[in-house]
């Protein structure tokens, strides 16, 4: 688990506790996208709506290439899942950044 992951998991369990969430998972498991093409989710998230999300952490917004928009909207197309990339907002302002995919539609 990277740094930035660990954070990531922390703030899950604080939603957790705060019945933001109902559980999370890490790497839970893969997925087959195309002939050759695997996504490995970083977390599975329950959400308080029942709803189950791919979140996708990574360290920076610089970091988000076009590969990883690519498998996102594919995992949102491909399953029902709510698909998001996080990454951490700058320390001043501490918290998180995301940009959610759901069946190709993207919400920033």
């Amino acid at each position: 688990m990277t740094e930035t992951e660990r954070k990531y998991g922390d703030h899950l369990e604080f939603m957790k506790r705060a019945g933001q969430i109902i559980e999370y998972w890490y790497e839970p498991f893969n997925i087959h996208l195309a002939e050759g093409v695997y996504y490995k989710a970083d977390f599975l998230v329950h959400a308080a709506d029942g709803v189950l999300e791919v979140h996708e952490v990574k360290g920076a917004a610089a970091v988000i290439e076009e590969k990883a928009v690519i498998k996102a909207k594919l995992v949102a197309e491909k399953f029902p899942f709510r698909m998001r990339i996080v990454w951490p907002k700058p320390k001043r302002e501490g918290g998180w950044n995301y940009r959610d995919f759901d069946r190709g539609r993207i919400k920033d």
